[in-house]
């Protein structure tokens, strides 16, 4: 073959393969744009997605710090300490608005016995408070929570069990029995239930109650 044939081959081979490495070139150029569009448009579906989650999240926040500080007034104590209450309650089937309503109804009867020494307090202040030497007084001024575990104090000292202590338990608020796991040894379930609350990171505090 002569010199200027290997040559014009060459050349020929040499502009195709350039040819080639071209239109490869502009393959990746049309993949990375259109790839670069459909990140851009995951991006921005990502972006939504989070936003109405966290708008979500807000509005469940603001529910729940609305619904328990409800609960806690109605209880008549403050919001950490109903929630750490509720967290333990639910391991006995109590749930957080039937155990408001437990230590509302503690609070009625505990007032109606202070102010008319009346109600089905009587009872118990009759029959178990001699022999423990407690006073009315001693009722003052106690929270929802506070009045219900004295009053289990109460019983259990002056050694009241079985069907006895569901007759006090009932008549001071219905349901309250099932509490009584959590209310014995001086609510030692409760506070230890309530301490694994706040570790868990089940306990709203006040200030961000306050800010939601």
């Amino acid at each position: 073959m002569a010199l200027n044939e290997i040559k014009m081959t060459m050349s020929l081979v040499t502009s195709g393969v350039t040819t080639k490495l071209q239109q490869l070139k502009s393959g990746i150029a049309r993949f990375a744009t259109a790839g670069m569009a459909k990140l851009n448009a995951l991006a921005k579906v990502v972006s939504t997605g989070l936003v109405v989650a966290f708008a979500a999240a807000a509005r469940s926040a603001l529910s729940y710090g609305k619904e328990i500080e409800t609960l806690s007034k109605l209880a008549g104590t403050n919001i950490e300490d109903f929630q750490k209450l509720a967290y333990g309650a639910q391991t006995v089937g109590v749930e957080s608005e039937k155990l408001a309503d437990i230590y509302k109804d503690v609070q009625d009867k505990v007032g109606d016995f202070l102010e008319t020494g009346g109600g089905p307090m009587v009872d118990y202040f009759e029959n178990i408070a001699p022999l423990i030497q407690q006073q009315k007084e001693d009722f003052i001024g106690l929270s929802g929570p506070e009045a219900l575990q004295k009053y289990v104090d109460g019983l259990e000292q002056a050694g009241v069990s079985g069907e006895t202590m569901t007759f006090y338990m009932e008549a001071i608020a219905s349901d309250s029995t099932k509490l009584l796991p959590l209310l014995a040894d001086g609510g030692r379930a409760f506070s230890q239930l309530g301490v694994d609350a706040v570790n868990g990171g089940a306990v709203m505090s006040q200030a961000t109650a306050d800010n939601l």
